[in-house]
């Protein structure tokens, strides 16, 4: 009956540690932008597909265009992560207000204030930098909820906002859909999908994200069981 007592201890111990550690999640979907290929391409294509040696090539370009979403790095509250196949990223919600700030620029330059300390972020370079403001908003009149994405000025003083997310991309390369989206109702905070195009080197971004990597912490998941849905859990 004591072993009882000290095991049920222990497991409570561990439970009640499990939810202290535990975050909301705040995350986004990155998907590819839709692109429709002219007459021409098309015909090209179907040419260039008559000759041998050309369809692995093909493939091999259809391929690495099948995973654009992927592989794409995003910095939020310190932490860093990087989108999955689907195109996620996700991190712990670090702050109450349903608003966040995105930022999208190649380079961004730390402000350390003592040893690997980040007191701030600043921009490298306001040329390749985009801004946006994505907040959810309430319409009184139809009675909804919806996300309003604006496209606000970079900071004259350089200095990135905080509960910032910052995206490792050229802007160029990355579609933020300007406006009214719809709030789709879920555990964690879902922000509105945005869309990367073809062109996009993860191969200069990931090479420069490892020249930063030291400055951040990584995301962890934890998967807990659900009778009607797997519920992802995001800790330190």
């Amino acid at each position: 009956m004591k072993n009882k007592k000290i095991i049920f201890i222990i497991l409570a111990c561990f439970l009640y540690n499990f939810t202290l550690w535990s975050d909301a999640i705040i995350t986004l979907f990155i998907k590819q932008y839709p692109i429709m290929p002219n007459s021409n391409y098309c015909q090209d294509l179907s040419h260039s597909l008559k000759h041998p040696g050309t369809i692995a090539e093909h493939c091999l370009y259809g391929l690495m265009d099948s995973t654009l979403q992927a592989g794409i790095f995003a910095t939020y509250a310190g932490y860093l992560n990087v989108s999955n196949v689907q195109g996620q990223l996700s991190f712990p919600y670090k702050h109450s207000k349903k608003a966040v700030n995105m930022l999208i620029t190649p380079h961004i330059t730390p402000i350390l204030m003592a040893g690997n300390t980040v007191h701030h972020w600043e921009l490298e370079d306001a040329n390749l930098a985009a801004l946006f403001t994505i907040e959810q908003k309430n319409d009184d009149v139809a009675k909804l909820t919806y996300w309003d994405i604006e496209q606000i000025a970079l900071p004259t003083d350089k200095k990135i906002p905080t509960q910032t997310i910052i995206i490792i991309a050229n802007p160029h390369e990355i579609y933020v859909p300007i406006g009214a989206s719809p709030v789709i109702e879920s555990a964690s905070l879902l922000l509105p999908d945005i869309y990367v195009k073809k062109g996009i080197n993860h191969v200069a971004d990931s090479l420069y994200v490892l020249n930063l990597k030291h400055l951040f912490s990584p995301v962890h998941y934890q998967y807990k069981a659900d009778p009607s849905r797997n519920t992802i859990l995001i800790t330190p």
